[in-house]
Parts: structure tokens; sequence; C-alpha cells
């Protein structure tokens, strides 16, 4: 499907979602309104989990829409049941480790922004590494990287935690500038667009600190 056709169909479905009872309007004008069209419509779809039945993607996809397509419409009828059900649907399933992390850090910022605290408890805060490539543990160590962080000024601290967050080619890092991370509630988003593989988003938690304290006024070109 061309991009531009599957974008209007997703914005029409989101048109149809969106209510004052759950949110994600008041959401995506207030917390999102600095994110790219792409980037918007893919938070936003993460979002929307929360509220489909599971035949939803069917049902999508032949844009028919209908009440009975969701459970509820109301952020404060979603509960323990639904983000188990969530957890345990196929398409949470279907998604790889990197990917899961993505979409639950999207959905935990807006059920924070929403105040259910109580739903947030309930999802998963680690995620399984299948990839049979090393890790970055096994490539250095916490310990290590905690001494080498005491010998680096700021910059150069934002600059290695970034790449050891994000487990970055030492391109992919001297390709990253501002505009390419983008702060959300709780975490950041760093856009690889220039790589020897696929272009990928990647979340950051660890390494928010290092950068807050960098991106204000600074573009990232590192000369290491």
């Amino acid at each position: 499907m061309d991009v531009k056709i599957r974008n209007r169909l997703i914005s029409k479905y989101l048109a149809y979602l969106e209510s004052s009872k759950n949110n994600i309007k008041r959401y995506r004008l207030t917390e999102l309104n600095h994110l790219s069209f792409g980037t918007l419509l893919n938070h936003l779809m993460s979002i929307t989990k929360l509220f489909e039945s599971n035949d939803q993607r069917i049902i999508r996809n032949n844009l028919k829409y209908n009440e009975k397509i969701l459970k509820h419409t109301d952020i404060s009828l979603i509960t323990e049941n639904d983000i188990m059900d969530l957890l345990e649907g196929n398409w949470y399933n279907s998604l790889k480790p990197q990917v899961q992390q993505l979409n639950i850090l999207r959905i935990k910022a807006y059920l924070k922004f929403s105040k259910r605290q109580d739903l947030i408890e309930l999802l998963p805060k680690k995620f399984k590494n299948e990839s049979k490539q090393l890790s970055k543990n096994d490539l250095i160590s916490r310990e290590d990287l905690n001494i080498i962080l005491k010998f680096c000024d700021s910059k150069k601290s934002a600059l290695i935690m970034v790449m050891y967050e994000g487990a970055l080619r030492r391109d992919e890092l001297l390709n990253i500038r501002k505009k390419h991370i983008k702060f959300m509630s709780g975490y950041a988003i760093l856009n690889i667009i220039k790589s020897k593989t696929l272009k990928r988003d990647i979340p950051l938690t660890e390494s928010i600190p290092t950068l807050e304290n960098i991106l204000i006024n600074i573009i990232l070109s590192p000369r290491i």
C-alpha cells in the first residue's frame, strides 16, 4: 500500500477513535505536537492498542468502522484484564523485543498523562534479547563503562552513553544531530537515518540525564 494512502487511512481511523473520554486528542495536541507526521501516527497507533478488540486489525483494513471493534472508548474503563489481553495477544508477541519496548514506552507515557499509574505498574519493565549477536554487556561491562565515564566531559559522556545504550556503530554515532532526538515523557527516541542496515527508532532511557545536559545549545557532531 502506498505510504500516503496508508497515512490517510490511519488518520481517518484516529479521528474516528479520538474522544474526550480517552484523552487521545488532548494528549496528541499537548504532548506530541512536536513530532513529525509519520512518528506521530506510529505513536498514536501504539496507544490505540489499549482500546481495540482482537479483530480490530481485519476490520480496520477493510475500513468498516463500527463501535463493536472497540472494547472501550473511555480510558477510565481500561482494566488489568485489558492490559493482560494486550500483552498476551498476537500483535504484541509478534514484535521483536526492541519494538515491544518502544510500544510499551509510548503506552506508558499516555497512561501517565491520563493519570493511570495503576496500569503502568502492570506493564513490563524488562525485555528479552533474543538476538544471537553479542549484546552490549558482552562487549563492555557496566563497571568498565562507569570507569570510562569518570574521565569524560559532559559531551563525551552523552555520546558514549548513547552509543552504549543504542548499540550504535561509530558511523551511526557520528551522524547524530539534535533534530534526530525526540524527548518524550520519561524516555527519548533516537532516529537513526544513516546506517549500513535499516533506518530505525531506538528508545533511550539511561542516556537521558547526560543528553539533557548538552542538547539545549549543542548539535551533536563528535570528533572522537
